[in-house]
């Protein structure tokens, strides 16, 4: 199924939404009979250090109803990044993830590294933030065989731009715009968005409250064949 989505791309979508502790118990198989069609799901890991306790029930409840799930992690750059992978890994390994078969871990950075500022919005070093980012997404691959997704916003992409981040598929969120704005670094090397967090305002049946709404870049058959196509071992 196709959602109509203001965006310059006119092919075909496959509806999907991301989740957290925020949205509490779903129920996964109502929402995978819901009107929206939603064909994959992404659950967040953690938070830097700390795990999100529902992280468990939401990966498998997802699988279960038959959509594709995935993983995430927002990820903080002034603690430790090796740590902070290993904790995703250990999720991954937690829940049987498929390489080739699920969507790959993301990598979730929206936070700055100046330990002066409260809500670490300011890129003090962009180089080395960008770094960590790099180095997360090589033990993602080395412990899991896979390549790592970006989950990135173009405003807080640009004060980091590094062009060896545009080798990590982009899920990019943007709301209420006719275009998905990509950063300079995807944009530069001819990449669009793989995933596009479009809405985060509306609810669907199985959830109490809003959820994030989203959409892959292609049908179900195009998103099986990315999840195949980011297995590297």
């Amino acid at each position: 199924m196709s959602l109509r989505v203001p965006d310059p791309y006119t092919g075909p979508t496959t509806a999907g939404v991301d989740v957290s502790f925020y949205q509490k118990r779903i129920d996964w198989d109502r929402l995978a009979r819901a009107s929206e069609h939603v064909r994959f799901s992404i659950a967040r890991s953690g938070d830097a250090l700390s795990d999100d306790r529902f992280f468990e029930a939401n990966y498998k409840g997802a699988r279960d109803a038959g959509l594709t799930p995935g993983l995430y992690r927002f990820v903080r750059p002034l603690q430790d990044i090796e740590e902070q992978a290993k904790r995703t890994v250990a999720h991954a390994r937690l829940v049987g993830f498929r390489p080739g078969v699920d969507l790959p871990p993301t990598i979730d950075v929206e936070r700055g590294d100046d330990p002066d500022i409260g809500d670490e919005r300011v890129v003090h070093d962009p180089k080395r933030v960008a770094g960590q980012m790099i180095e997360y997404a090589r033990i993602i691959e080395t412990e899991l065989g896979v390549r790592c997704l970006c989950y990135a916003g173009a405003f807080f992409a640009e004060m980091i731009h590094d062009e060896r981040l545009a080798a990590l598929p982009l899920w990019t969120p943007m709301y209420g715009s006719r275009t998905a704005r990509i950063p300079k670094a995807w944009a530069d090397a001819g990449q669009h968005w793989a995933i596009w967090q479009y809405d985060s305002t509306h609810g669907i049946n199985g959830v109490s409250g809003a959820i994030d709404h989203d959409v892959f870049r292609g049908d179900e058959q195009a998103l099986r064949a990315f999840c195949a196509s980011l297995k590297v071992a």
